[in-house]
């Protein structure tokens, strides 16, 4: 945001208010908090975090004192202090949460790597298996050929019949059906009790949102944050296959994604105040959408669609 289009956004405040103050009385006090909002946001896209957060707050004093009344600092003050009591109240029982997560976690994956490890040996074994049953299938056919006689006083002998029945009566190739049948029984089990999961619901009021520092695996999201920035790298996701949705929803700040190039997504992106950057499209002003869907997105095993909201903010999709 250049200075030029900073001064030109306070002119057109400052007129709208005195068209509305024309019609209503009380519209003359939107225009500070309103002027403070944009400077607080022209600061911030300078990354002056310190001053914009200093605007910020104080158009969220002025809002709150002319239209509700309400003291915004004793409010803000009493929040902190209830926030940070209830924390160190519960902070032990997040400790024993966070701790029977991981305990959970592990369990799984050992449990995850058991039937792997089972699956392999049955389709080690059933392949040993195989392998017996084509060289003892020769051996006995080489025997009958050889040893039984193709008469048996005046009633003759049929080769099918015997090899025939000979097969048939192999316990081993009993056994091999057997097992080959439960194997592909285990393998679907396996399948369907990994295909369910919940969806992950987030929401905070304060404080920035980071999926960029470790490996997790990738559900369905849906994510709230009032004041702060959002960051989420797709690229340190494990994906599986289908169609994942992620939601993004922000008041004040920055929404940044980082999707893999050869990853498949369709992308919803709006801000009502602030830019709006998919890839190399970029949009700045009021009212920003930008919607972007590939051709080939339905055919993809892995996808994802992208829904990202915020009020006065940035939001930004790069490729890496």
């Amino acid at each position: 945001m250049s200075k030029k289009f900073l001064f030109g956004l306070v002119i057109i405040i400052i007129g709208v208010n005195l068209l509305l103050n024309a019609f209503f009385s009380q519209a003359g006090s939107l225009i500070a908090p309103l002027i403070f909002i944009v400077i607080g946001y022209y600061f911030y896209q300078r990354g002056r975090r310190v001053l914009s957060t200093i605007f910020f707050i104080m158009s969220a004093i002025m809002i709150f004192d002319q239209f509700f009344g309400l003291n915004f600092i004793a409010l803000l003050f009493a929040g902190i202090f209830l926030f940070y009591g209830m924390k160190l109240m519960k902070g032990s029982s997040y400790e024993e949460q966070s701790n029977s997560r991981k305990r959970r976690k592990k369990r799984q994956l050992q449990a995850k790597q058991k039937r792997k490890r089972r699956v392999t040996e049955e389709e080690i074994t059933s392949n040993k298996m195989d392998d017996e049953d084509d060289k003892w299938d020769y051996r006995h056919d080489y025997d009958f050929e050889e040893e039984l006689p193709f008469k048996k006083g005046n009633q003759r002998i049929d080769d099918r019949d015997v090899h025939t029945s000979s097969r048939s009566d192999d316990p081993r190739i009993a056994a091999r059906s057997f097992n080959s049948s439960n194997g592909s029984s285990e393998k679907t089990r396996t399948t369907y009790s990994t295909g369910n999961y919940a969806p992950v619901i987030k929401r905070n009021i304060l404080g920035d949102i980071h999926y960029n520092r470790e490996q997790f695996e990738l559900k369905d999201m849906t994510i709230w944050n009032g004041i702060g920035d959002i960051r989420v790298d797709l690229s340190r996701a494990i994906i599986p296959e289908g169609e994942h949705i992620i939601i993004i929803q922000a008041v004040i700040g920055q929404v940044d994604l980082y999707v893999p190039e050869d990853l498949k997504v369709t992308i919803q992106a709006y801000s009502f105040i602030g830019d709006v950057s998919i890839f190399h499209e970029k949009h700045s002003g009021f009212n920003q959408q930008i919607h972007i869907a590939p051709s080939d997105y339905k055919q993809s095993p892995r996808r994802i669609k992208l829904i990202l909201n915020t009020l006065v903010g940035e939001v930004r999709v790069r490729s890496i």
